[in-house]
C-alpha cells in the first residue's frame, strides 16, 4: 500500500501495476452510471455491495476482504454494509453512486457525520485538548506507552479510590432477572475458589458456592450479547444469535533490529491468496516495531500474526500455544523469508473475541431493543463490542452513552441507536 511521503506518480503506477488493485480503475471509472439498490433492500453484505457497485469481485476479494480481515477477523461476504460502512451504504442511498457522492463531498470540503457524533463532538468541544484533537485527526492508531492495559489500570485504580464502588472478584454471574413487583434487577453469583493442582495435569482448578442474591435498581452489562442471553430468565433471542469468531494472537520477538525485509504498519492477507500460500488460515502480520516505535525498552524486532477468524468458524479444535506458534514462524518464513529463533514467543487463544455483524444487524439489534424493554423495562442495559462497534473507541463510547442517559434518570436499553434510521450531515472540514 503507498506508504508516507511516497510521490503521486509511483502510487499511480502502483494502480496499474500491483495485482491487488486489479479491477480498481475499470470498477471506479464504471460506477456512477450503474444502478442504484433496490428500494425494498435495507442490507447487504459488503462483498455484495462493492461487487454490485463496481462490477466485480476483484476489488472486493483482493482489497477489502484483507481490510475486514484486519479489523473483524470476518468475512466479506457476511458483514454488513450498513452496518460496518454506514457512510457508504448512505451515499449510494442519496446520490445514486459512490462517485458522485464523494465528488460532492471533495468539491465542498465536506466530511459525513452522524448527528450523533455531531452532539458528543459539540458536548466535548471545551473540554478536550485541542493540540490533541490535532494528533488524533491525523493518527490512523494509538497506543499507550506501557500497552493499551494502561487505560485499564488507570480505570481500576480510580474506581477502588471512590468508596461507592465494590469489585466482585473471583464471582460468576448465573442468572439476571426482573423482579416486576419492585422493579429491580436481581443478580446471582457462585463464588469461585482455585484450588491446588491435580496430580493428572498442572492446571489449578475452580469450585464454586453460591452467593446471596443482589438486587440492584439498574444494571449495565458490557459482556457479550450471547453470553447474556443465557443468563436471564427472559429469552433475548436477538442477543442469542450474535456469532463471535476466534483468533489467535501470536507475539514473537527477535533479537536482530530491523530484521524484517519490508517497513510499515504490516500487512493483511485477503481472500483471495490461494490455500498453498496461506494453509495456517493468517489474516495479517504487524510490524510492532514499526507500528509503534521506541515502545520496547531493548533493541530488536517484535511482530503479531493473527490466524483464524472466519476462517476456523466450522473447528471444534483449536491449536495449542506450540502449534500457534509454529504456524506464526511458518508464516513469516513463507511470505517474508524471516526464519530466526525468536528470543520471545507467546500465543493466546482469544475465543469468540470478535462479534460479527452480519447482514441484517441493525435490525436484530432493534429487535433486541424491544425484547430487553420488555422484560426488564429499561433497567438493563447494554454495552460492549456486541452491538455498536467492535474497537475500543466504540466500547468507550457506548459506556458513556448509556451510563450519561442513567445518569439523567432514564430507562434505557443501550439500544435506542437502532430504533430509527441514522441521520447524516455534511461537515465542512478545519
Amino acid at each position: 500500500m503507498p506508504g508516507p511521503g511516497q510521490n503521486p506518480i509511483s502510487i499511480l503506477y502502483s494502480l496499474f501495476t500491483n495485482p491487488i488493485y486489479a479491477g480498481i480503475i475499470s470498477g471506479v471509472g464504471g460506477e456512477p452510471g450503474r444502478p442504484r439498490r433496490r428500494k425494498d433492500l435495507e442490507d447487504e453484505s459488503v462483498g455484495s455491495f462493492l461487487n454490485r457497485r463496481l462490477e466485480g469481485s476483484t476489488v472486493a476479494d483482493n482489497v477489502a476482504s484483507a481490510v475486514l480481515h484486519g479489523i473483524y477477523a470476518g468475512d466479506i461476504y457476511k458483514l454488513s454494509i450498513r452496518s460496518l460502512l454506514p457512510s457508504l451504504w448512505y451515499m449510494e442511498g442519496m446520490y445514486g453512486s459512490l462517485a458522485v457522492g464523494l465528488t460532492a463531498l471533495s468539491w465542498g470540503k465536506k466530511f459525513l457525520m452522524s448527528h450523533q457524533d455531531m452532539q458528543l463532538s459539540s458536548s466535548l468541544s471545551d473540554s478536550l485538548d485541542t493540540r490533541l484533537l490535532y494528533k488524533m485527526s491525523n493518527a490512523s492508531v494509538y497506543t499507550f506507552k506501557a500497552g493499551i492495559s494502561t487505560l485499564s489500570a488507570m480505570l481500576e485504580d480510580r474506581l477502588k479510590a471512590n468508596p461507592n464502588v465494590t469489585f466482585k472478584m473471583n464471582s460468576k454471574l448465573s442468572s439476571i432477572e426482573h423482579d416486576v413487583q419492585s422493579d429491580q434487577i436481581t443478580v446471582h453469583l457462585f463464588s469461585l475458589q482455585l484450588c491446588s493442582p491435580t496430580y493428572a495435569n498442572n492446571h489449578k482448578i475452580k469450585t464454586s458456592s453460591k452467593l446471596p442474591p443482589a438486587t440492584y435498581t439498574r444494571v449495565i452489562s458490557t459482556i457479550p450479547g450471547r453470553t447474556l442471553s443465557t443468563l436471564t430468565t427472559t429469552p433475548l433471542t436477538s442477543l442469542a444469535s450474535i456469532h463471535s469468531v476466534t483468533v489467535m494472537v501470536v507475539n514473537l520477538f527477535f533479537a536482530q533490529p530491523g530484521l524484517l525485509p519490508q517497513r510499515g504498519f504490516g500487512y493483511l492477507i485477503p481472500r483471495s491468496v490461494p490455500f498453498h500460500q496461506n494453509p495456517e488460515r493468517a489474516l495479517g502480520v504487524i510490524f510492532d516495531s514499526d507500528a509503534v516505535p521506541d515502545q520496547d525498552s531493548i533493541a530488536g524486532t517484535k511482530v503479531t500474526v493473527m490466524i483464524g477468524g472466519h476462517w476456523w468458524d466450522d473447528f471444534e479444535n483449536f491449536p495449542t500455544g506450540e502449534e500457534g506458534v509454529a504456524m506464526a514462524r511458518a508464516v513469516l518464513k513463507r511470505h517474508l523469508g524471516v526464519d530466526a529463533e525468536p528470543i520471545l514467543s507467546k500465543a493466546t487463544l482469544q475465543r469468540d473475541c470478535i462479534p460479527q455483524y452480519t447482514v441484517g444487524h441493525e435490525a436484530r439489534m432493534k429487535r433486541a431493543h424491544g425484547e430487553l424493554r420488555n422484560a426488564f423495562g429499561g433497567k438493563l442495559a447494554v454495552a460492549g463490542n456486541s452491538y455498536t462497534g467492535v474497537g475500543l473507541n466504540d466500547c468507550v463510547r457506548a459506556a458513556r452513552d448509556v451510563v450519561m442517559e442513567v445518569k439523567k434518570g432514564k430507562d434505557v436499553t443501550g439500544l435506542e441507536g437502532f430504533t430509527s434510521p441514522r441521520v447524516w450531515a455534511m461537515v465542512s472540514r478545519m
